[in-house]
């Protein structure tokens, strides 16, 4: 099997091919694209249905771990077309809230064999986000809403609202595109829809002294089930004032082991704990301490604890 690591003037976010910012000065694409001759581009928000006055980020890049998407690419280069696909797995997610990080890894097959490969990371803030990867780095800022315009390195992106979108023989609802131009000509347009993210992207790339027009589509996308929660010590009996630490564990059915919980005490005025797994005991008592799944409420393992 043959392994290339992904060329740096590009990585595949999410399965589709991301152009970075600073290395596009080869990129040459139509001034104007068809998207198949039937989506048109619109700066209005209300231009293609309702859609809300601002989007959080979140729902166009979904940033769950285990989170797996599957595109069918499709290549031109000097009149030959090729085919291949790419898997894109969100791999770990830390913080919460306005802010998120997120590794990502990102694959490409063709005819069975592995053709490239590479990682990198999304961080979310409440004003923007970056995905850097493969030697770039891409910035959005936020909040994602049609018309709004940005500068990513010497490229100006552009939000639009598309409303609905057929791919892959599937339709989406709620569209946005993000445009890059520069110097008047669009370099790449991306679009993504609420609670899936990227579901096409085309682009043309300068690579190697030739170009390569090349087609993003979303086959499907999924998120791992989570099978079980465990967490060590079985038990735990400390005394007043006193700390120890118990450990969880995420179970997935693709075999995956995660840290995606949280912790609580049932009785905080006998023991507390914090996000790390550190009790401290503050009373003499019985509580119950509880590691539930941040994806699956239903999925959670519970301890016994006393304190002395």
């Amino acid at each position: 099997m043959k392994k290339v690591k992904v060329d740096a003037r590009y990585v595949t976010l999410l399965g589709a091919t991301l152009m970075i910012a600073g290395c596009m000065n080869g990129l040459r694409a139509p001034s104007s694209l068809s998207y198949d001759g039937k989506q048109s581009l619109s700066n209005s928000p209300a231009a293609n249905g309702p859609i809300d006055s601002v989007l959080g980020i979140d729902r166009y890049y979904p940033l769950d771990r285990t989170f797996t998407w599957t595109y069918r690419v499709t290549s031109q280069e000097e009149g030959k077309t090729t085919f291949a696909e790419d898997v894109t797995r969100i791999d770990s997610v830390s913080g919460s809230g306005s802010y998120k990080s997120a590794t990502y890894t990102s694959s490409r097959k063709a005819d069975g064999d592995l053709i490239a490969q590479g990682t990198g990371t999304i961080t979310q803030n409440s004003s923007s986000l970056t995905i850097s990867g493969g030697g770039g780095s891409e910035t959005i800022y936020l909040p994602l809403t049609p018309g709004r315009t940005w500068t990513s390195g010497t490229l100006e992106g552009r939000c639009y609202s598309v409303g609905s979108l057929d791919v892959a023989g599937k339709t989406y609802k709620d569209v946005l595109a993000i445009a890059y131009t520069k110097e008047g000509e669009t370099r790449a347009v991306r679009w993504m829809a609420p609670g899936v993210g990227v579901i096409k992207q085309l682009a043309s790339i300068q690579m190697n002294g030739g170009k390569i027009e090349e087609l993003s589509e979303l086959l499907r996308a999924q998120v791992s089930a989570v099978t079980s929660v465990s967490m060590t010590p079985l038990s735990l009996s400390l005394n007043q004032g006193a700390t120890a630490s118990v450990r969880a564990q995420v179970f997935y059915d693709d075999g995956s082991i995660g840290r995606e919980f949280s912790f609580s005490a049932k009785d905080p005025s006998v023991a507390t704990v914090n996000s790390e797994g550190l009790v401290r005991g503050i009373l003499p008592g019985n509580t119950i301490l509880t590691a539930l799944s941040s994806q699956d409420s239903t999925k959670a393992a519970t301890i016994s604890i006393e304190v002395h």
